[in-house]
């Protein structure tokens, strides 16, 4: 394992799930609503900037291929709050043109609901300088007492290595690395980003 710990440089941020805490106490939903809503956003950032660099990327949001949704999609964007769209250009740091796939779809195999098959979503997928694809998983922690600075939780690294497996069985394509990577704002009002690197090895 690998880990890049990053203070982001630039002014301080409000983090506006905890002035809401503060503030307001918020019911338990209210608080988990809010941060859905933030940590979806900055997702959505990240995967508009992909997609406003290389507009033809496989990604599960196929609607955004018309001219109308994706201005839809970029208004949007406009519209959310600075620290949601500082967040997911912290996400998207240093990967650029090496994206090859956002918010790629992995089914469940059998899985399916109401004629519906269940999926999840890949955050980005990378091809690396040698040629080897790479998988992200992006956590945004919003309201987390830590942002796993010296290794990531054993729920994101299961559910990270489950969606390289998933990738593989749908698809065949075995990634080389996966990457977690956390950001969010500290109690200074900074920015930090921490990412994780693992080989993926599985056994044959």
């Amino acid at each position: 394992m690998h880990t890049n710990r990053v203070q982001v440089g630039g002014p301080r941020t409000i983090n506006l799930f905890e002035s809401f805490r503060q503030a307001a106490g918020g019911q338990g939903i209210e608080l988990q609503t809010l941060a859905s809503y933030l940590g979806s956003s900055s997702h959505l950032k990240a995967m508009a900037l992909a997609l406003r660099r290389h507009p033809d990327l496989p990604t599960a949001l196929l609607e955004t291929r018309t001219q109308q949704r994706w201005s839809t999609l970029e208004r949007y964007v406009a519209t959310l709050p600075p620290v949601v769209r500082q967040l997911g250009r912290v996400l998207m740091h240093g990967l650029g043109d090496s994206v090859v796939a956002v918010e790629y779809p992995v089914y469940w195999p059998g899985l399916s609901r109401d004629g519906r098959f269940v999926y999840s979503r890949i955050d980005c997928i990378t091809r690396a300088d040698n040629g080897s694809l790479e998988l992200w998983e992006w956590k945004t922690r919003w309201g987390a007492s830590q942002l796993h600075e010296e290794r990531p939780s054993m729920r994101d690294l299961r559910q990270t290595v489950l969606y390289a497996y998933l990738l593989a069985i749908q698809t065949g394509i075995r990634v080389d690395r996966f990457h977690i990577r956390y950001a969010g704002v500290g109690s200074d009002g900074h920015i930090t980003q921490t990412t994780h690197t693992y080989r993926f090895q599985p056994r044959e």
